[in-house]
């Protein structure tokens, strides 16, 4: 008798159950003002591109027929996601262009200068209608000639222009509200910024620095383009600092200078007024925020067993997302600013890249 009324009622709650899980996965996609995240995942051997709604935990499988999607990068109303996928040739990736709404994927042309594998997430225009990627043209990116490759969505036009940097990890590009690309190149013991003329795919550079390292992490440039940041190792020193370079001053500030320490992987919040960063001490692996001339730091987590990687602001500066790396596995997790509260709402054998949808 029990074991019928338990039936019954499984059979009861079964199909709403169902019908509200089916419906969570077709409306994800269509809710960013309750937090959603776009990472590259695998469970099995190929990286499938997944949208998390933070709020429910949801995880949506949007290239589901990717053989290693990754590095994906919004546009700015958040409406279409562009991503890298080798389709199975090693040294040559195709962008394709994601609706999210119309669930369409579209593959953008070839280009014109031959093979080569994205280095960066694509960045798109503020209008939405084109983005700019870099490409690394030997099978050693990080030693290889770069190029910076323009695509025009609308019309398929492709372009491309040569970097000077030499390594992957030595240049970066933002694109303003009021249309300038901006970049900043490290080539020789110089640290330049400027703007990229895409009418005749020009680079134009506005101000340099001297700045001689051992060692140099990707810059990242506040959302005003004001300033930007790179993690360094100087000659004199035998750990990694973050370096504040603001354009129209001659100076470089060191903003952390924590001694025997690495500060790396540095992002700026949304407003640009903080900036999170990963700090590594001995074993221990934590993530700080700061404000962006160095003053208040605070450690939002710290780990003593796994290593801390892909730290990510959400658009309201509310909350940071970063993975986790324990042996064999990778997870998911998002800290709130408020209360200093972590979740890991999702994890997978591997798993990289996420990026908060606008």
């Amino acid at each position: 008798m029990f074991t019928r009324i338990l039936r019954r009622l499984a059979l009861m709650i079964a199909p709403p159950l169902a019908l509200m899980l089916l419906v969570a996965c077709v409306l994800a996609p269509a809710l960013p003002q309750a937090g959603q995240i776009a990472f590259s995942a695998s469970l099995g051997e190929a990286e499938t591109l997944y949208l998390m709604d933070v709020t429910h935990d949801l995880a949506h499988p949007l290239a589901r027929d990717a053989f290693a999607a990754r590095l994906p990068g919004w546009s700015a109303d958040g409406a279409r996601l562009a991503y890298a996928d080798s389709l199975g040739s090693i040294f040559n990736d195709t962008i394709f262009v994601h609706d999210i709404a119309a669930h369409d994927v579209t593959p953008l042309p070839e280009r014109p200068d031959g093979a080569g594998q994205v280095t960066e997430p694509p960045v798109w225009s503020p209008d939405a209608q084109s983005l700019v990627v870099s490409f690394g043209q030997s099978p050693s990116v990080g030693q290889g000639d770069l190029q910076l490759t323009r695509y025009q969505v609308a019309d398929a036009d492709v372009s491309s222009l040569p970097l000077p940097s030499t390594r992957a990890n030595h240049h970066a590009f933002r694109w303003l509200p009021d249309g300038r690309l901006l970049f900043v190149l490290v080539q020789d013991d110089t640290v330049r910024l400027g703007e990229i003329d895409l009418a005749n795919m020009s680079l134009e550079t506005v101000q340099s620095w001297p700045f001689v390292f051992a060692s140099l992490w990707q810059p990242v440039i506040a959302p005003d383009g004001s300033r930007f940041v790179i993690s360094a190792i100087r000659p004199d020193a035998l750990t990694s600092d973050l370096y504040l370079f603001a354009r129209g001053s001659a100076e470089v500030v060191n903003i952390t200078q924590l001694g025997n320490s690495n500060e790396t992987q540095p992002v700026w919040s949304a407003d640009g007024s903080k900036i999170a960063y990963k700090l590594l001490t001995g074993t221990d692996q934590s993530v700080v925020i700061i404000n962006a001339d160095g003053s208040d730091q605070h450690i939002l987590y710290r780990d003593p067993d796994m290593r801390i990687s892909n730290i990510s602001w959400s658009p309201d500066d509310t909350r940071v997302s970063f993975l986790l790396n324990p042996v064999g596995e990778t997870h998911m997790c998002i800290a709130v600013l408020a209360d200093g509260g972590v979740e890991c709402p999702y994890s997978a054998r591997r798993l990289s890249e996420p990026v908060w949808r606008p």
